[in-house]
């Protein structure tokens, strides 16, 4: 559909979008169900498909009617649309080092492209007061480990930094919305349930525990692989150490 012999706005763009109308027709193959194309469906889903289907056409990224217009027609800023674009080309160049590798690469940049499309769609659903179902359609699109789609879900375990990052973002951006009580969102500090697992935790404790013995057991985790508490990404660092250990610690976790 677009120039064969340019790039709209970059390649990680350009491929998915191209992707989405040349596989649209056919919803179960495994390209259209990639995280990329799931990306361009995203935008399509957003912003429309005659919009993104005029611009990617006429390779209009700047202009009047052009791909960042649309993308910022509901509030989206254009530093974060800046970010978006740069954090979705990051994450395609690293998935392709990753196809030529036996052992894949965390791709840290997924959840970073997710959180960008996240706050896309509050800023639409805000001005344009989607309803529940438009919410949910938007979050059974997105690549989490509790998504419903097994290829989504197992994905997610494969290139995510933070497992529960882009689920908990979600979330939290609908309590903030919504500005009611929600008992999952109260424990601000919990941590993806494989996390408690390893440590020998079951589902069951896990799920009885109030706030401040989530604080307890999580400090208590962090000290196990010498991880600040203060430190900015020790949530990342929990998990790369975890990733990283093939051994069940030997600690008895005190709760």
């Amino acid at each position: 559909m677009g120039d064969a012999g340019r790039i709209f706005v970059n390649e990680s763009i350009n491929n998915a979008i191209n992707d989405y109308f040349k596989y649209k027709d056919n919803p179960t193959s495994l390209i259209f169900n990639t995280f990329s194309v799931v990306v361009a469906r995203i935008i399509v889903f957003l912003y429309g498909e005659l919009d993104i289907a005029n611009c990617f056409k006429t390779m209009n990224e700047h202009g009047m009617g052009g791909f960042n217009m649309n993308i910022c027609k509901f509030g989206y800023p254009e530093d974060e649309l800046i970010k978006f674009k740069n954090n979705f080309q990051n994450y395609y160049e690293l998935e392709k080092k990753n196809q030529n590798q036996a052992i894949k690469s965390k791709n840290i940049y997924m959840d970073l492209v997710q959180k960008n499309l996240i706050d896309m769609f509050f800023y639409k659903k805000v001005m344009m007061n989607l309803n529940d179902s438009d919410t949910k359609e938007f979050y059974d699109l997105l690549f989490t480990t509790k998504s419903k789609d097994l290829y989504k879900q197992s994905y997610a375990l494969l290139m995510s930094e933070d497992f529960d990052e882009v689920d908990y973002y979600f979330k939290l951006k609908i309590f903030r919305l919504e500005n009611k009580y929600s008992f999952v969102l109260y424990k601000l500090n919990l941590l993806d349930m494989k996390i408690y697992n390893f440590f020998g935790l079951s589902n069951e404790v896990v799920n009885s525990f109030n706030q401040e013995q989530i604080n307890k057991v999580n400090k208590q985790m962090f000290s196990y692989f010498s991880i600040e508490e203060d430190d900015d990404n020790k949530k990342e660092k929990l998990v790369t150490a975890i990733n990283n250990t093939r051994k069940k610690p030997k600690v008895e976790i005190v709760y």
